[in-house]
């Protein structure tokens, strides 16, 4: 065999037998991390369902408004047979008249304690500088130009309370208007 022929064929060889080696090492190597991959991966996988579960815990939206339901200012009704949960009465009431169809106000939560009553056990206080439905109190446009807001479907705020002692302790504090709740739904029709 000529000497070139044996030092490509050596060559050949030498080429394998790494090929064939870091083969070995890359096996060796997927071994060992395997273990390590399928650990991160099942952490991250239960990080995920855990997210997924505390993020959507009791996130009641309005039935009307799509806004986050607080539990001092809820409002529960039935309109058509049909169970509704809404973020405030104002909104509430006002669904009635926009909607044109009769909503009937079946329970009101206690601003202070949230527990649930019947609208006609409460004292609604209207009007006050508290409003959990109001996010923001001015708009801003496409050019980043505030505006004020002059209307918004859950203003002015109406809160429940269980007993006009309650409700008039909050109104000397945060101003407003005592009405009850056959009232103030007189004064949205």
């Amino acid at each position: 065999m000529p000497k070139e022929t044996e030092t490509a064929a050596a060559h050949v060889v030498a080429r394998s037998f790494r090929y064939h080696t870091s083969g070995a090492q890359t096996m060796s190597n997927l071994r060992r991390y395997a273990p390590l991959a399928l650990i991160c991966l099942l952490a991250g996988a239960m990080l995920y369902v855990g997210w997924q579960i505390l993020d959507h815990r009791d996130h009641a939206a309005c039935s009307v408004c799509g806004r986050e339901v607080h539990l001092a200012s809820r409002v529960d009704g039935e309109a058509d047979g049909e169970a509704l949960t809404f973020c405030c009465a104002a909104c509430a009431l006002r669904a009635e008249n926009q909607e044109e169809r009769p909503i009937r106000l079946t329970q009101v939560f206690d601003y202070r304690s949230g527990e649930p009553m019947a609208p006609q056990d409460a004292v609604a206080v209207v009007g006050s500088n508290v409003n959990l439905c109001m996010r923001e109190h001015a708009l801003t446009d496409a050019r980043k130009e505030t505006h004020d807001l002059h209307f918004d479907r859950c203003s002015p705020g109406v809160l429940a309370f269980k007993s006009e002692v309650a409700a008039e302790q909050f109104r000397a504090e945060h101003g407003g208007v005592r009405k009850s709740f056959a009232e103030l739904e007189e004064s949205f029709r």
